[in-house]
This record gives C-alpha cells, sequence and structure tokens, in this order.
C-alpha cells in the first residue's frame, strides 16, 4: 500500500511468507534505513504501524499494547520537554502509578484498576494530590489514544475526584492602585505595573528580554519563562526557557505615546543602565543561560529584570522579598503557610477581573493574559461584585425602560 512519505507502507515479504509495515529514516553514511514489523495479516501490521510512527518521531518504540503501564508511562515523559510540569509528572509516576497500578499491562487496564488506586489512596493522600494523578494517567493515555496504542482512555471513565474551588484573592481597582502606589520608587516598580495591568505569570516577567519590547512601536512579546534547568529545585540553576506553554505566547499593544506601562518600563531601563555601571563590568552578568529546542546555550544577557548584578530573579526571593515589601507598605495581606492572603499569582487574576469590568472584551483578555481558551477566562467573571449590575443597567438603556 503507497502511503505518503513519513508515513510508512504495508507489503507482502515473499521470503518470509508474512505482511510488512515498514517507515523509511533515510539514509545513514549513505545507507537507506527503515523500521520494520511482521504480522500475518494486513490488518495486523496496520495496528503496528502506528507505533513505528513514534518511533520514527522520537527515535523510540514503545512495546505496545501488551507493555506494562509504568513502562510505557516512562517512556511517555521522556517524550515531553524537560520541564517543571514534565518533573511533576515523573514524580506522580514513581511516587504512586508505578509501585500501585504500573505492572497492569495496557491492553489489561480498565477504568476499575484506577478507581481502585485512588479509592486505597484517599486518606493517605490529599483530594488534590489524587485529583493529579488521575490527571495524569489522563494525559498521557490520551496520548496513547491517539497513537492507536490502545483502544480508548480509561482514565476519562475512572471516577472524577471533586475538589472544592479555590476561591481566588484579587484587588479591586483601588487596592490595585495603592499596591502601585507602594511599589513607587522601588527598582522592581516596572515588574508590579506589568503584573497587574497585563497579568504576566511570574515566570513570564523573570524571563522577559528587552529584544521582546519595542518602546517606540509600543510592543511587548512574551514568550518563554524563567526556569529552574531540568531535574534543579526551584529558584536554583535558573535558565529562560524559549519554549512556551502551549497558547502563552502573544504581542501584546499598548499606546506608544500614552502608556504608563511603557513609561514604567522606559524609567526602569534607565534605572538598570546606572545599576549596570555601580557594578561594573566584571561584576555585571554579561551573559545569561537560555534553553531551547537544541538544550541550553549561554547568550548576551538582556533581561529585564534581574539582580543588582544582572543575574536572573527568582520567583522565591520575588514572593518573600519584594511582594511582600510592597504588600505591607500597600497595608494588604500577603499569603504565607500561616494565613491566607495575596499571592504574587493573584496580580494576574486582578488584571483579568479588572479588565472585564472595564468593558474589554472576553477574547481580548484571553489574549493579553494568553490564556490557551476562553474557558479559562470565564471563571473571572462571578469573582468581581458589580459585573451583573452593569449588565443590567445596560439593557435598560437598550430596553428603554
Amino acid at each position: 500500500m503507497k502511503r505518503s512519505n513519513g508515513q510508512g507502507s504495508i507489503y507482502f515479504q515473499k521470503s518470509r511468507g508474512l505482511y510488512a509495515a515498514a517507515v523509511d529514516q533515510g539514509y545513514v553514511n549513505g545507507k537507506r534505513r527503515r523500521k520494520i514489523v511482521f504480522g500475518k495479516t494486513v490488518r495486523e501490521v496496520t495496528e503496528k504501524l502506528p507505533h513505528l510512527q513514534v518511533a520514527n518521531q522520537t527515535g523510540m518504540l514503545p512495546l505496545g499494547k501488551k507493555q506494562k503501564l509504568a513502562d510505557y508511562l516512562r517512556w511517555w515523559i521522556a517524550q515531553r520537554p524537560a520541564n517543571r510540569t514534565s518533573r511533576g509528572y515523573q514524580q506522580i509516576i514513581e511516587n504512586h502509578i508505578a509501585p500501585t497500578i504500573g505492572r497492569i499491562t495496557l491492553d489489561k487496564l480498565a477504568a476499575t484498576h484506577i478507581d481502585g488506586m485512588l479509592n486505597a489512596l484517599r486518606g493517605e493522600l490529599s483530594d488534590t494530590t489524587r485529583h493529579h494523578i488521575r490527571a495524569v494517567l489522563s494525559v498521557s493515555l490520551t496520548y496513547a489514544e491517539r497513537k492507536s496504542l490502545v483502544p480508548r482512555n480509561v482514565a476519562r471513565l475512572a471516577e472524577p475526584i471533586s475538589m472544592p474551588a479555590y476561591k481566588s484573592v484579587y484587588l479591586d481597582v483601588a487596592q490595585a492602585n495603592a499596591l502601585l502606589d507602594a511599589a513607587k520608587g522601588h527598582r522592581l516598580e516596572a515588574l508590579f505595573t506589568l503584573a497587574v495591568y497585563l497579568g504576566m505569570r511570574q515566570g513570564e516577567l523573570l524571563g522577559l528580554r528587552w529584544k521582546d519590547i519595542d518602546l517606540d512601536r509600543g510592543t511587548i512579546r512574551v514568550f518563554g519563562q524563567l526556569q529552574s534547568e531540568p531535574g534543579q529545585p526551584r529558584g536554583q540553576s535558573l535558565v529562560v526557557n524559549e519554549r512556551p506553554k502551549w497558547g502563552s505566547e502573544r504581542t501584546i499593544g499598548l499606546p506608544p505615546e500614552t502608556s504608563f506601562v511603557l513609561d514604567s518600563l522606559r524609567a526602569h531601563r534607565q534605572r538598570q543602565r546606572l545599576e549596570r555601571i555601580a557594578a561594573g563590568a566584571g561584576s555585571w552578568s554579561a551573559t545569561m543561560p537560555l534553553q531551547t529546542e537544541r538544550g541550553i546555550t549561554l547568550v548576551d544577557n538582556d533581561l529585564v529584570f534581574t539582580t543588582t548584578t544582572g543575574r536572573p530573579l527568582a520567583g522565591s526571593y520575588l514572593d518573600e522579598g519584594p511582594f511582600r515589601e510592597v504588600c505591607r507598605k500597600a497595608s494588604i495581606a500577603y499569603s504565607t503557610r500561616e494565613q491566607k492572603g495575596l499571592r504574587f499569582h493573584d496580580l494576574r487574576h486582578s488584571a483579568a477581573t479588572i479588565l472585564l469590568a472595564a468593558g474589554v472584551p472576553e477574547r481580548v483578555v484571553m489574549e493579553i493574559l494568553g490564556h490557551s481558551t476562553l474557558a479559562m477566562v470565564k471563571r473571572y467573571q462571578h469573582v468581581l461584585p458589580g459585573l451583573t449590575v452593569a449588565a443590567t443597567e445596560r439593557m435598560d438603556r437598550v430596553m428603554g425602560r
């Protein structure tokens, strides 16, 4: 059977008396390389062909439906980008899934196995952790289903873990202004301005580079985040990851002449220049680590937000230092282990609610915040008092009543 290039082919091999499915891998040292599997029927090799296609893309061959769940999950996690999310998935796999149902083969795995595991872990683990375990299985088996390694994703059939919805703390307009007033004059004033006005993620702010900002045209390109190197504790071995979260890459336009955000960035650039002079050429960090698809490399340092010697800022330092300092000055309770209050990430929630209250369309808010779907934006609509009042007032005006 003739297929498109890279999709593989199926044919009958007379010498073996078997059907064969092959994927062409091109030429290596002048010799043609192919991956081939055999079967007694066309149907049998047709079912094996997707496995070869995955192997051709990744260089690793999954063993098919008879392989154990733990082996498949380790193979699957190796295909993912080496980032914080993947490290969290790997911990869940090794600590909770592999020791309990990891020996079950993919073709025997059923929703009842997953239900049994999650029920057995009730009391031992929090509902949040059990929810994450089910989520990891669902994501990984969705990939297996798409590659025809399993007929269906049984994790979706497992009983969901109910969790109380987290109620975000957010700032209203008056509180947001109080926080910005408190940040005025701080060396990271521009960082707080971007967080409140544009709802940028902490990692996006700390990984922002001057090459991504055009102060004359009024654009900010949000691309990548500052993260710890794979396998390193949070806050250590920091690197700018140029592989953005899906749907998060975006360019935000601002009015060049009147934007408070751009004015704040202009002032910050001048402050950073003075810090660089004060530090001296020998002390200022001239390079920074950048992670791309090809690995980690050193490039010229043009981070917007750094230490006073040009080094990347750790998120933990921002949380426990400048953020708490500004909150105290603004008389806003911040979150600690002992008390619930404002987290840095809640500035993102605050930006969303204020934008929606200002009448900015959902789709535009989605683009500004870098959400992948409108569903992420809709969760903010119910939290800001006055939105429904304003909507009904508009309806009254439209209806003339």
